[in-house]
């Protein structure tokens, strides 16, 4: 029965596909339509009915002769592990060219991209999501453009119904995933999005096909209409181009939504998903443009591209700005004048971006809040009062210290520094692939060599064993900020903890006298690989209470450093022995001693830069 099934599915798929594109069935849709048949048996005529879509258009690749006329459009950023086999894939339609628009990359994309014959447009840093389709669509020869994703692998014979339908007429291709959704009462935010705005273009059959998802395609020639600037809001350029009369089709239904690879940018356990709130705001940003020119005449109208520079109203490509196209829109309308370096730069691309326009992006449809940025947060924070953490002062941790050596308790005071958050962020909230690329050598100097899961969960059994944990405090866009997800991640009771600021190393020397009396008071030993010089300078400054020191050669000694501390006799140990140290400060709390993660006094002390 099943092979009678299979060879139903092949052969009503291999009728279906020379139907017109707006009228090829979905390999779900067709499966959904066999009521009678059992649920292995529907997965049995689904993927037979797949295959046989894919058998015909594999049919007509084979008997293409030369190139087409086609440029494809592939936006990257960090693309390694894909982009090889996106690339063969594409490379099998013959197209005129391939563009990759490498912005922020650096890991191999580039390399592999180029390897491939592409032709490769670069940019130091990350020019924002959707704006690679701009930049590589200004640079494309070809009369249709194939838009895809770095990180999504389609067939071949799934992208070509796209380049025909542009071929035989149309002006725009989009990807049909309806029947892949959930009914609509069910379905996410951003489906609901895109439908709405087809609705309000009076396309309500386009469902919840979208330029912002890929595979699509559109006619070179429609960019003097729309401008290739305005690519960077799909949503809008959709609303651009039917308003225009694009002839718009549904050229094929390919499954994105199980091989879109999640990013940590995407939304993590906890955490909002920023690419989602961008996708939202630019359908408001979309139905607004339609809405400012519902009363002018189709004929009569002027098209309107994306203005990126609200001076100019279009966009330089030569003059790209390296973080974000944001930064002349808020110099212009809140500064007055563009700013002049850099710093000023970012720092305008920041108070736009995480203020004024995440403000606008997250009101409801159609609304506007007139209330001062900063009366806005103000108000935010202050229903949030009761989720603020408080961070123990260094007087108190001291307290704490002494408390536990006087009752004979084992107590761990540890920090999460850099190498500690990259440490935890692996496969949680980031991938160990993006933890490499950001730590780079760091983490290898820190004492962990990728990918260790084993450290990292060790790692998160000791923070919540620790009795002080040292954490960042400040907000800047650093490693530091990862604490926040991390924390949400793993569902620590930050309310139940104690905290304090993770350079609370530094400030035991600064603010108390702890460190001056352990090391006159109680038995102290000495753990890290810059402990021997320590050791040595400490006994010339009279400190005669030190034990010894051992040396740690990353995570992977702690067990024989610990079995080492069994041959001294001692009430309290600083180590100074980076990803290794929390791990360390843990087993040694276990055994009733105090354990202080010590981090980089020790070469602060060594080179004179403080002094106990």
């Amino acid at each position: 029965m099943s092979k009678t099934v299979f060879r139903k599915g092949w052969i009503r798929a291999l009728k279906n596909s020379s139907l017109p594109a707006g009228s090829r069935l979905t390999a779900v849709a067709e499966a959904k339509r066999q009521k009678r048949l059992s649920p292995s048996k529907k997965r049995i005529y689904q993927i037979s009915y797949a295959k046989g879509i894919r058998a015909f258009w594999r049919r007509q690749l084979i008997k293409q002769q030369g190139r087409r006329d086609v440029s494809v459009i592939i936006p990257a950023l960090n693309e390694a592990l894909t982009i090889d086999k996106v690339l063969r894939e594409i490379k099998r339609l013959k197209p005129l060219e391939i563009i990759v628009v490498c912005n922020g990359t650096t890991d191999r994309t580039a390399l592999i991209a180029a390897s491939h014959g592409c032709k490769v447009i670069s940019y130091e840093q990350p020019l924002g999501h959707d704006i690679g389709r701009s930049v590589g669509a200004a640079e494309a020869k070809g009369s249709t453009l194939l838009f895809l994703d770095g990180d999504i692998s389609v067939y071949a014979e799934d992208l070509l119904p796209f380049i025909r339908s542009i071929e035989k007429g149309a002006d725009l291709a989009l990807n049909y995933i309806d029947p892949l959704l959930p009914p609509s009462a069910k379905r996410d935010t951003i489906s609901t999005m895109k439908e709405w705005l087809n609705s309000s273009l009076q396309r309500p059959e386009l469902g919840t096909a979208s330029m912002t998802a890929i595979p699509h395609a559109l006619r070179r020639s429609y960019l003097e209409v729309i401008g290739s600037e305005s690519l960077s809001v799909p949503p809008k350029a959709q609303a651009m181009m039917i308003r225009a009369g694009a002839k718009t089709v549904l050229a094929n239904c390919v499954d994105i939504i199980k091989t879109n690879r999640l990013r940590e940018h995407n939304g993590s356990k906890g955490m909002p998903n920023v690419v989602e709130e961008l996708i939202i705001g630019d359908h408001i940003e979309a139905v607004a443009w339609l809405q400012a020119n519902s009363g002018v005449d189709d004929g009569n109208r002027s098209s309107e591209p994306y203005a990126f520079d609200l001076s100019s109203g279009s966009l330089n490509i030569e003059a790209l700005p390296i973080t974000s196209l944001s930064r002349s829109r808020w110099a212009e309308l809140i500064q007055g004048a563009h700013p002049r370096t850099e710093e000023e730069l970012a720092a305008a691309d920041g108070l736009y971006l995480g203020g004024e326009a995440y403000v606008e992006s997250s009101l409801p449809p159609l609304t506007v809040l007139p209330i001062e940025l900063s009366l806005i947060i103000n108000a935010g924070l202050e229903t949030m009062s009761d989720q603020l953490v408080p961070l123990q002062t260094p007087t108190v941790v001291k307290a704490s210290i002494l408390d536990s050596l006087n009752k004979g308790q084992g107590f761990s005071l540890i920090r999460l520094g850099d190498g500690e958050l990259l440490t935890l962020a692996q496969e949680t909230v980031l991938s160990t692939e993006e933890v490499r690329n950001a730590g780079g050598h760091f983490l290898e100097y820190a004492g962990l060599n990728l990918p260790d899961l084993q450290v990292r969960d060790a790692l998160a059994t000791a923070v919540m064993h620790a009795d002080v944990i040292g954490i960042p405090s400040k907000r800047s866009a650093t490693f530091q900020g990862l604490f926040h997800r991390i924390a949400y991640y793993y569902s620590w009771p930050l309310h139940s903890m104690r905290f304090t600021s993770s350079i609370i190393n530094y400030q035991l020397a600064e603010v108390t006298d702890l460190y001056p009396f352990l090391l006159n008071s109680y038995r102290t030993l000495l753990l890290g690989n810059r402990m021997h010089d320590l050791n040595i300078l400490l006994a010339e400054q009279g400190f005669s209470q030190i034990q010894g020191n051992i040396g740690v050669n990353g995570a992977a000694s702690i067990d024989s450093v610990c079995e080492k501390t069994n041959s001294y006799n001692f009430d309290v140990t600083l180590i100074s022995a980076g990803i290794a140290a929390p791990l360390i400060c843990n087993r040694l709390r276990e055994q009733g001693k105090i354990a202080i993660d010590f981090g980089h006094m020790a070469d602060e002390l060594i080179r004179g830069a403080i002094r106990l």
